[in-house]
């Protein structure tokens, strides 16, 4: 049986009885983020130095970050939309499999340039290389991990607005349906929308990383008596 799809234009996309879905791809920046930011640790553990010192296995896992750093948003959805049809996380997928890329890149010379005296304090006590990984490299490179999460999800927002022109979901995709029935008055709604959204998005996400990245200000610090 095929599935009918319904463009209504209250903001929903039908297809067959589950306008669900078309909300599910909404939320492709933030899972594609989420995803991104997992599933890069793994990578960015074995391509690091200081965590992976066997060459040969380091050197796979960069080449395999720069062969995923250098395919486009775009082409990671189209393909993946022969491979899974329009589903509504097929634009998460792309955002995902795009992050892990740059994130992994992102993370791994963070630990690399790391300073190497808590490293060698937990190794003097007797720690092995799990040790310092868990009590020395990850705790300093976690913030790091949460700031490049963040940021991800920035750049997952406006890329959603792209991959939506080529049938992968979020904004982009209700865009280009509006401008095929020629409903300009909710296509200069949708604009604004998601002006304004990407602007608020970007200053609590910026915030939120210089907070990570800097540590809480203490309360009368500097206050003149």
């Amino acid at each position: 049986m095929s599935s009918t799809i319904i463009f209504d234009f209250d903001g929903t996309i039908a297809v067959g009885n589950g306008p669900v879905l078309a909300y599910a791809r909404q939320i492709a920046p933030l899972v594609g983020a989420a995803v991104a930011a997992i599933a890069s640790v793994p990578l960015t553990l074995l391509a690091a130095t200081p965590t992976n010192p066997n060459n040969l296995t380091r050197g796979a896992v960069r080449a395999l970050v720069n062969v995923i750093r250098a395919v486009p948003e775009v082409i990671i959805a189209l393909v993946l939309l022969t491979v899974t049809g329009l589903t509504p996380f097929t634009g998460a997928l792309a955002l995902a499999i795009a992050g892990i890329g740059t994130q992994s890149k992102w993370v791994y010379e963070t630990i690399e340039s790391l300073r190497s005296d808590t490293a060698e304090a937990v190794e003097a006590a007797g720690g092995n290389r799990l040790a310092t990984i868990r009590w020395a490299l990850w705790p300093a490179a976690m913030p790091t991990l949460i700031s490049f999460a963040l940021y991800r999800f920035e750049i997952n927002i406006r890329t959603s607005a792209v991959l939506g022109l080529v049938g992968a979901g979020g904004i982009g995709s209700m865009l280009s349906n509006y401008t095929n029935y020629r409903q300009w008055e909710t296509v200069g709604m949708l604009l604004i929308v998601g002006i304004v959204a990407t602007m608020i998005i970007d200053g609590v996400s910026g915030a939120l990383r210089r907070r990570i990245m800097e540590g809480p200000v203490a309360r009368g610090v500097g206050r003149k008596r």
